[in-house]
């Protein structure tokens, strides 16, 4: 009888630690230790529900986003904007709301279903709609110093080389832009076992990658903003016509020099001669040449 209550003791053990093993790999962490495949896969679960479930406030997206960000880009009445790990179209929403912004914006995402919500939205201006690109970030389909404003919302800690994606979204900001970020924190972030950077690695790295002014705010329970800027050059950057075709500026992630060539359905290399699809829902699937 002792043996066997041992046994079942053990059982409940062993079951109490897997699920509690399971809970932190696929909530806690969001699937990142089990790879980028295993994290795009649980949004695309997720995706008809996440808005309901994350229960974005609108007088707090207003305050803390979209005025803050609107006033980065007051020079800059055609500024082109570039969110990275875009979701539902999180960031493009804000900014496309009645008044204050006439740039163009982009949101990537790895991400197909979330990127299908994204396309889904009601938004006010078929002529200002967001293009949404199906493409990890790892590689940023763009020239250097094309964007005013980068951002990317509650993402870095669930990218699998998070130095890599940051590099990147430097690159593709320009002279005297801005980059939003969030950074996670308190009991969660410890949790993530070096994917939640503290305040001073990530200031440090932003640093090291040449920006300047940056700043931390208290945002979320889970996350803080942090914001810099790249310091504004007397050369350098691309000068962009407000009207320029968002779908002519793409580049191939293959080849990353080559600008790729719009065809019927979809858009090809000249270089490496792959092609890719832009679905029925306006869609670019780089992630997936066809």
């Amino acid at each position: 009888m002792e043996a066997a209550t041992w046994s079942w003791a053990g059982f409940l053990v062993l079951t109490f630690l897997a699920g509690a093993v399971l809970y932190w790999l696929l909530v806690i962490s969001e699937g990142t230790f089990l790879g980028a495949s295993v994290v795009a896969l649980m949004y695309n679960w997720v995706a008809r529900r996440y808005d309901s479930l994350k229960q974005f406030d609108a007088d707090c997206e207003e305050l803390f986003l979209r005025q803050p960000m609107l006033r980065e880009l007051r020079d800059r009445p055609n500024a082109w904007v570039l969110d990275v790990a875009t979701g539902t179209g999180r960031v493009p929403w804000v900014l496309s709301l009645p008044g204050g912004f006439g740039g163009r914006i982009v949101g990537l995402d790895s991400s197909r279903e979330m990127l299908c919500v994204a396309a889904e939205k009601d938004w006010a201006s078929a002529e200002r709609r967001p293009l949404f690109i199906w493409q990890n970030a790892m590689v940023l389909p763009f020239a250097d110093e094309r964007f005013d404003l980068v951002s990317s919302l509650e993402a870095m800690e669930f990218m699998p080389r998070p130095e890599q994606v940051l590099e990147e979204m430097v690159r593709v900001t320009r002279s005297g832009g801005a980059l939003v970020l969030t950074r996670r924190r308190g009991w969660a972030a410890r949790l993530m076992l070096g994917k939640g950077w503290s305040k001073e690695r990530l200031l440090a790295e932003l640093f090291r990658l040449g920006l300047e002014s940056s700043r931390v705010v208290r945002w979320q329970m889970d996350y803080d903003l942090v914001w810099a800027r790249k310091p504004e050059r007397t050369k350098g950057g691309i000068d962009l016509d407000p009207k320029a075709e968002l779908m002519a500026s793409i580049f191939c992630p293959k080849c990353r020099e080559v600008v790729l060539v719009p065809e019927v359905g979809g858009l090809h290399c000249d270089g490496c001669h792959r092609r890719y699809r832009v679905a029925t829902d306006g869609v670019v699937e780089l992630a997936r040449p066809v």
